[in-house]
C-alpha cells in the first residue's frame, strides 16, 4: 500500500534536506591541534569543512620540572584555515601557488631590466713624436630587479590576471569607491663592479573608476505584413555598429596611502571599441486580424566601458621615500 502523499512528500523532503546538509559540510580536511602533545594534553582532532574556518594549533612554550617529574607546556592559538592553488605565472616552475595560511606572502608579479649607459673616454697620447687624443668607447650595465608581493588575504580582483582574490580582503577598496590592490616591492640593482643593493618598499596600485564612452546608433526598420490572429507582435532588425575610438584626457588623482597624500596624473590615453551588434526591436499590438506596415527609425546608446588596466594607477612610496 502506498504512503499518503503528504508523508511521502516529507520523506522526500527529509531526504533532499539530509543531501544537503551532507554537501555542507563535506571535510576538507582533519587537523590534530595539538600534534606534540600526549595524554591528556591531547586536543580533539578538528573536521574542517570550509576556507577560512577558525581552527587551533599549539606550540610547546616551555618545559617544566618539579620533584623529577617533567612536562611541557603549549601555548594555543586559533588561525582561519586556508588550503587553496592560485595562479603564479611569474613562478618557476610551478604556474601556481599553494596557499596554506592567510598571512602567506604570494608573488604578485615580477620584472627585470637592464640600463646600458655608454661613456666616451678621451686619452691624450704620443704617437710618431706628436700628442694625440685616442677616444673610446666604454658601456657600463646596471641590472633592476623587481619582485611585487601581497599577503594572501589582501590580495584584491586585479592583483593577478584570472584571479578574483582572496575574497577577505579588506584594503581593497577605496573611500571615493576604487579598486585598490596594496604591495610590498623588493627592488634590487646591480650595477658593473658594484656590490647588489636591494630596497623594500609599499606600493599602491589604484584602480579608478572606469571611463565611460556612450555612441548613438541608428537603423531604419521597416516591413510590410499581415496577421492573422490578435496578438503582440514584435519585429527584430539586427544591426551592427562599426569599432569606435574614444580619446579619454589626462586625469589628476589624489589618494591618501599610508597617511600620506599621494597625488599621480593618468596620462591621455586613446581607447579602440569594436564593433558591436544590436538589435532594433519594433512592438505592435493587434486586437484583431490585420495588417502591419510602418517605416521608421530606431536609435540606441551604446554605453562602453574602458577595462581596467593590469597595471593600475600607481602610488605609494618609493624607495627613496621610505626611510
Amino acid at each position: 500500500m502506498w504512503p499518503p502523499v503528504c508523508e511521502l512528500l516529507l520523506f522526500v523532503a527529509a531526504i533532499s534536506l539530509s543531501l544537503v546538509d551532507a554537501a555542507k559540510h563535506t571535510a576538507i580536511t582533519t587537523l590534530t591541534p595539538c600534534p606534540s602533545a600526549s595524554g591528556r594534553k591531547t586536543s580533539a582532532p578538528i573536521t574542517v569543512t570550509s576556507q577560512y574556518q577558525r581552527v587551533s594549533t599549539c606550540d610547546a612554550s616551555a618545559k617544566a620540572c618539579i620533584r623529577k617529574k617533567c612536562w611541557t607546556q603549549y601555548d594555543y592559538s586559533t588561525y582561519d584555515f586556508v588550503s587553496t592553488v592560485i595562479p603564479c605565472p611569474f613562478a618557476s616552475p610551478s604556474p601556481v601557488t599553494t596557499v596554506t595560511k592567510t598571512e602567506q606572502s604570494v608573488l604578485v608579479s615580477r620584472s627585470s631590466g637592464t640600463i646600458t649607459n655608454t661613456h666616451i673616454i678621451s686619452t691624450a697620447t704620443i704617437k710618431g713624436g706628436k700628442p694625440i687624443t685616442v677616444t673610446s668607447t666604454v658601456s657600463t650595465y646596471t641590472t633592476i630587479n623587481k619582485e611585487w608581493n601581497a599577503i594572501y588575504k589582501d590580495l584584491g580582483p586585479y592583483a593577478i590576471p584570472n584571479y578574483d582574490g582572496s575574497g577577505i580582503c579588506t584594503d581593497c577598496m577605496g573611500p571615493h569607491g576604487e579598486k585598490m590592490q596594496t604591495l610590498d616591492v623588493i627592488e634590487c640593482v646591480e650595477g658593473s663592479g658594484q656590490p647588489t643593493v636591494c630596497h623594500e618598499y609599499p606600493e599602491v596600485w589604484v584602480f579608478g573608476s572606469k571611463p565611460r564612452s556612450a555612441r548613438t546608433a541608428s537603423a531604419a526598420c521597416s516591413t510590410k505584413t499581415s496577421v492573422s490572429a490578435a496578438g503582440i507582435y514584435v519585429f527584430e532588425f539586427t544591426q551592427h555598429a562599426p569599432p569606435a575610438t574614444v580619446q579619454i584626457p589626462e586625469r589628476t588623482i589624489t589618494y591618501i596611502v599610508q597617511g600620506r597624500v599621494a597625488t599621480t596624473t593618468v596620462t591621455a590615453t586613446e581607447a579602440v571599441f569594436p564593433s558591436r551588434d544590436w538589435t532594433a526591436s519594433v512592438t505592435r499590438t493587434c486586437p484583431r486580424p490585420t495588417s502591419i506596415e510602418f517605416d521608421i527609425t530606431i536609435t540606441k546608446v551604446i554605453v562602453d566601458a574602458i577595462p581596467y588596466s593590469p597595471a593600475g594607477v600607481v602610488v605609494g612610496l618609493g624607495p627613496d621615500d621610505n626611510n
